[in-house]
């Protein structure tokens, strides 16, 4: 079966389809994204935390959804969207 974004230790992902982050386990997080919204992400490696915004904010609840990380061979950034994709 083909890899997915978030579904194993090394994958970190934000869907906002349904507010949710995967790294290797999913959990609700954050909010639902809407039409035209754009959607940004953040990597401090020194504090090893990854955010995500919406509309250029981190407040809550969005903000910091993993810390802890710990890359063993870089970080690639990718995107995956859907026909159910707003």
């Amino acid at each position: 079966a083909p890899a997915k974004l978030g579904h194993d230790r090394h994958s970190w992902a934000f869907d906002g389809s349904c507010a949710r982050v995967w790294s290797n386990t999913a959990r609700t997080w954050g909010k639902k994204w809407e039409p035209n919204d754009v959607i940004g992400c953040a990597v401090d490696l020194d504090a090893r935390t990854m955010s995500w915004s919406i509309n250029g904010s981190f407040e809550a609840p969005m903000g910091v959804a993993f810390e802890g990380l710990a890359p063993s061979c870089g970080l690639v950034p990718a995107l995956t969207l859907s026909a159910a994709s707003p």
